[in-house]
């Protein structure tokens, strides 16, 4: 028996043993010229793109680890595919490279972002079939994963990077698919952690009306149902007129600030940004009939309030003023900025809750975050403009900012007053 078992192991075909010192070579194209699959090109040259997800790439640089310190990109080179990077997880699309000759028996790639089999993934095609399929594990660092072509040699094939998803990690992050001689030594990736039991919500998943249907309310209370989705999303904050119509925010650039300069997106990303909405209901039957778009394309909206001519905004770092025509419910002019300099570092700490008060004037609560560098800055900007007149002759003066450099959080308030001379309503 034992003569047997070594009789089949001399059979047996030899493992090739990984090369821990082979770096590979990138595809080559029909004229034998280096693909750009590592994106050092700066640009997507070699690359189709569909839908929103990869608009704007290559990122260049580790813009990861400056917004959270407990992951990295690992790109190689200067240039890597950011999922998250430019847009959150919201848009989707695919980004196909252009096909190419197996020529190696060995490839690898670095592969990150979200873990969703079918949804966020690098797919490796041949004809219509994926011969192989890697994930991220649910962090932003980028892991090298090695696949065997050693059936596909001379074959050809392409590179599939797959964002289908808009959920959270829905995202996928890739760069530097290379083939290799001899099966490539890397580090085993660290496995996605399983989801954890899901937490027993009694009206998870109700429908909107179904959900003030079920609502609790004190004897004397009744809930009815104004507005829900589909025809509003993601709302972060509201406010009513003096017309009993209620104006909505839909934060669509949330977690993070988008990085274009002022507080509109270019024109060609205006669909990406955040919206205002006018919910009116004009038969008083309780329920909304008239839906108008205010403005889209606001970069970070955390805070709203209706009056004195116009619509008053917080969109960190900036406090703004627009005016409002009332007979179109559109601008009547340019957003004004009133107030700048709120961090928006960390995005659940901003100008928010705004609300008139008893002096007409305008009150939001802030935050000061606890670096230094922070806190100088938010002092300088409401203590250092006293005041800043808006359209309409209404003056902003900041009136705290309880920041301390001591402190791990501390919340400001501030508020705007009018001058005398103004109308007493806020219309």
């Amino acid at each position: 028996m034992n003569s047997l078992i070594f009789s089949l192991a001399l059979l047996a075909p030899a493992q090739p043993k990984p090369d821990p010192n082979d770096i590979g070579v990138l595809p080559v194209s029909t004229d034998g010229k280096a693909l750009n699959l590592d994106f050092e090109t700066g640009d997507l040259k070699d690359w189709t793109a569909e839908g929103e997800a990869f608009k704007g790439q290559p990122i260049k640089g580790d813009t990861v680890f400056a917004r959270r310190n407990d992951n990295r990109s690992r790109h190689q080179g200067q240039f890597w595919i950011g999922g998250y990077e430019k847009f959150g997880d919201k848009p989707t699309g695919t980004l196909t490279s252009a096909p190419f000759k197996v020529t190696h028996p060995w490839a690898s790639f670095l592969v990150g972002g979200g873990s969703h089999t079918l949804d966020t993934c690098v797919e490796i095609v041949s004809g219509k079939d994926v011969i192989f399929r890697a994930t991220g594990t649910d962090e932003e660092d980028m892991r090298r994963v090695s696949v065997d072509l050693t059936k596909f040699k001379d074959k050809v094939i392409f590179v599939r990077v797959v964002d289908k998803d808009a959920g959270g990690w829905g995202h996928i992050n890739f760069d530097d698919f290379r083939f290799h001689e001899k099966k490539p030594s890397f580090p085993e990736r660290p496995k996605a952690e399983l989801p954890g039991i899901a937490d027993a919500y009694k009206h998870a998943g109700l429908k909107p009306l179904d959900a003030a249907q079920a609502m609790t309310v004190p004897d004397g209370f009744s809930v009815t149902l104004f507005a829900g989705e589909p025809d509003v999303h993601q709302p972060v904050a509201f406010c009513i007129d003096h017309r009993g119509r209620l104006w909505v925010v839909e934060a669509y650039v949330y977690p993070r600030r988008n990085p274009a300069k002022g507080p509109m997106l270019p024109e060609k990303d205006k669909a990406l940004g955040d919206k205002i909405l006018i919910f009116e209901d004009t038969d008083g039957d309780g329920k909304f009939d008239k839906r108008t778009v205010f403005m889209e394309g606001l970069n970070l909206v955390s805070g709203i309030e209706v009056g004195f001519g116009g619509v008053w905004i917080g969109a960190a770092p900036y406090f703004l003023f627009v005016p409002h025509d009332e007979k179109t419910d559109k601008p009547a002019g340019e957003p004004k900025i009133l107030l700048d300099g709120w961090g928006y570092q960390d995005t659940h700490e901003t100008l928010n809750s705004f609300i008139w008060g008893r002096t007409a004037g305008c009150t939001g609560a802030t935050a000061c975050l606890r670096t230094a560098a922070s806190v100088s800055r938010a002092r300088r900007t409401i203590s250092g403009h006293p005041s800043t007149r808006a359209s309409g002759g209404t003056i902003l003066r900041s009136t705290s900012s309880r920041c301390s450099r001591g402190a791990r959080r501390t919340r400001g308030v501030w508020t705007t007053t009018r001058p005398a001379t103004s109308s007493s309503k806020p219309v």
